[in-house]
């Protein structure tokens, strides 16, 4: 034991962790027993603020200097403005204990676990452990738990029906054949009410208050689904199971199994499986950043935005999707650059490559199937059967033959080529596009997309970091959505220190790749949820396009401009901030 002890008195990080845990443990018992008192707040704050400075100043003073601290201002400054806004979090969720108890200890606590998290990051940052890994995985564990607090349950778009498509896989694990139309389900859960997708500040008082009840009947039901007709609004916010691929589902569902088996409420049962997806999301975004050779500022970056972390901390299939395809990215490009000798597990990397492709290539109706197909175009490439003067000729041969069919269609048989069915679409009154309206109109697919780029690619864009949360009702302010552009736009660079560049080649691959990626996802949306009156597709949203967002960033990373080591330095700072700061605003919008 007195062995044990000096070897974590010799271990700087692991005495830190171990001291600051206890800290983060003791603050949030202060904070949940003393209730409303301001005392809590002080002790908690004192205790991290003390305690921080008493181990860095002990542990690290030979390093903090002040040439130190003149060179790396922006790790000294970060922690300072970080604590500041943290506090005046608890403060004000304090002045408003008398509106709502509950929340206001729910937002304390909360604040509690980010100035632990200030702390380790501000230790990382002295100790010089710039991983983004590392950073990355500190920052999503505890932003991911903070935002799935700050939204109940069914204020996230579509999670209704996330939720009913895990709990129906959850009966399949556990091994209750449903009927029907119906899904089996606890009594309690069956009667619980989610139908609020706006919470106010009364809402969320019984909700959390809610979470701490036992559970009262477990005795299976079948929930049957209402009659309702596809693309409608009602349909979109009503429970049912999505008739999609199960796996996607597999980790929320694993976390309201292991609920059901403790007998856990309706509330923390379903908590629980978006803590499992959580799970999933930061473990495969770690080792995607692990092995990824150009461009882990990308991906961290992406990763680490508002829309990304709402996701994350949901029940929500984007994550599956989300993962499979940096997955899918990181292993092909670390295959492909690396060297054979200097790769560990290089049958399971290719193992985990193929799997991760097969799971990626139906999702979404095939949109993302040519990011799963880029491993085995890159190879063939890699082996000389696809080379450059075979597409040149393949593109030749394409666009020939499509001018001889536009000009069949158009001017030699210019009626329509198949018949084009009639469906309504209950939410507008009106009939909506089909495919087989874009098969006879071929040209207009190319205007319909230009007409869509040109009039929503600045919403696509925005709400691809997160300017739209929840059920796409709540705005973040616009400082903080252009902080986090900027920050994507400034990671696009290469840096200096990356010894593998990208090839012209392989960028053009990934450009083209991306581009019908995107075409797919409007034209998948246009004929399920856009009128035919509409020149533009409806129904978009900037996180289906979240999966393609690394291998188009990448596609724009040329050689000519590079940064350093010290701009990441930099931008990890600044989004640390903007997080900060977005998680202050989702705690405080309600008080």
């Amino acid at each position: 034991m007195q062995k044990l002890f000096q070897d974590i008195a010799k271990n700087k990080n692991l005495l830190i962790f171990i001291v600051n845990t206890v800290l983060c443990i003791i603050s949030s018992l202060l904070c949940s027993l003393m209730g409303s008192l301001i005392g809590a707040v002080t002790i908690s704050a004192l205790l991290f603020i003390i305690g921080t400075a008493a181990l860095m100043g002990g542990l690290f003073r030979e390093d903090l200097s002040v040439s130190f601290l003149k060179k790396n201002w922006p790790v000294v400054l970060t922690p300072l403005f970080s604590l500041g806004c943290l506090l005046l979090i608890i403060l004000r969720c304090y002045k408003y204990s008398a509106a709502g108890g509950t929340y206001s200890r729910l937002g304390t606590i909360l604040g509690v676990m980010m100035i632990y998290m200030v702390s380790i990051f501000a230790e990382l940052a002295v100790n010089g452990q710039w991983k983004f890994e590392k950073i990355f995985a500190l920052q999503a564990a505890v932003f991911g738990i903070v935002f799935g607090m700050v939204f109940p349950m069914n204020t996230i778009a579509d999670e209704s029906q996330h939720m009913r498509t895990a709990y129906n896989l959850s009966n399949i694990m556990m091994g209750i054949q449903s009927p029907e139309d119906a899904v089996m389900m606890r009594q309690d859960d069956a009667d619980y009410d989610f139908s609020y997708t706006v919470y106010n500040l009364d809402d969320v008082n019984r909700y959390l208050k809610e979470l701490s009840e036992p559970l009262k009947n477990d005795t299976l039901v079948p929930v049957y689904e209402e009659n309702r007709t596809p693309q409608t609004l009602d349909y979109a916010r009503e429970p049912r199971v999505f008739k999609t691929e199960w796996y996607q589902y597999i980790a929320p569902a694993a976390g309201i199994t292991l609920g059901r088996l403790l007998k856990f409420n309706t509330i923390s049962m379903y908590l629980l499986g978006r803590l499992f997806n959580l799970i999933l999301y930061i473990t495969a975004v770690w080792f995607a950043l692990k092995l990824i050779p150009a461009g882990k500022s990308i991906l961290y970056t992406l990763s680490l935005n508002p829309i990304s972390m709402q996701l994350a901390a949901s029940t929500s299939r984007d994550v599956f999707r989300i993962t499979s395809a940096a997955l899918v990215v990181s292993l092909t490009l670390y295959l492909f650059f690396t060297e054979k000798e200097q790769i560990r597990f290089r049958k399971t990397a290719i193992g985990a490559l193929v799997v991760s492709s097969v799971l990626l290539f139906p999702l979404r109706s095939y949109v993302y199937s040519l990011i799963a197909l880029l491993p085995v175009f890159l190879y063939l490439y890699r082996k000389k059967w696809i080379t450059g003067k075979r597409i040149a000729i393949f593109t030749g041969v394409c666009t020939v033959l499509f001018i001889i069919a536009m000009i069949l269609k158009y001017f030699v048989f210019p009626g329509n080529i198949v018949e084009e069915p009639k469906y309504l679409l209950s939410w507008t009154n009106e009939y909506r596009y089909t495919k087989e309206v874009f098969i006879n109109h071929p040209l207009f697919v190319f205007t319909f997309l230009k007409n869509t780029l040109i009039a929503r690619g600045d919403y696509y864009v925005k709400t691809m970091i997160g300017y739209q949360l929840g059920w796409l009702d709540l705005n973040i302010p616009e400082y903080l959505v252009s902080a986090f552009l900027i920050l994507t736009a400034v990671n696009t660079f290469r840096r200096d220190y990356e010894s593998h560049r990208l090839s012209p080649g392989l960028r053009l691959t990934l450009f083209v790749f991306s581009w019908i990626s995107v075409a797919l996802i409007i034209m998948g949306i246009a004929i399920v949820w856009t009128p035919v009156t509409s020149p533009i597709a409806e129904g978009v949203q900037g996180r289906y396009f979240l999966p393609i967002a690394l291998p188009m960033l990448l596609a724009l990373r040329g050689n000519a401009i590079t940064a350093n080591e010290k701009c990441d330095i930099y931008c990890i700072c600044v989004q640390f901030i903007a997080l900060i700061l977005t998680s202050s605003f989702l705690i405080t919008r309600l008080l």
